[in-house]
């Protein structure tokens, strides 16, 4: 089971409600989008501690994750 996961693009966040709900519940969601809007509205649409929504570039992978203290990710969606 994945524990960390991460979603590139994520938008309005339809993908992510379904990544959250198939997640083991220990599990978290990172995901990344290039829109302030969007990044401000899944934290708004997904409270808590199981979404961290980021800020940036899918080709900044890497460095938003360790931004995050995350090492590696288990799973990218994409």
């Amino acid at each position: 089971n994945p524990e960390r996961t991460f979603e590139a693009g994520a938008g309005t966040g339809a993908v992510t409600r379904a990544i959250l709900e198939r997640l083991p519940r220990n599990a978290r969601l990172h995901a990344l989008d290039n829109s302030t809007a969007f990044v401000e509205h899944l934290g708004q649409a997904f409270p808590g501690r199981r979404l961290v929504a980021i800020h940036g570039q899918a080709g900044e992978l890497a460095a938003a994750l360790r931004n995050h203290g995350v090492s590696r990710a288990d799973a990218i969606v994409s």
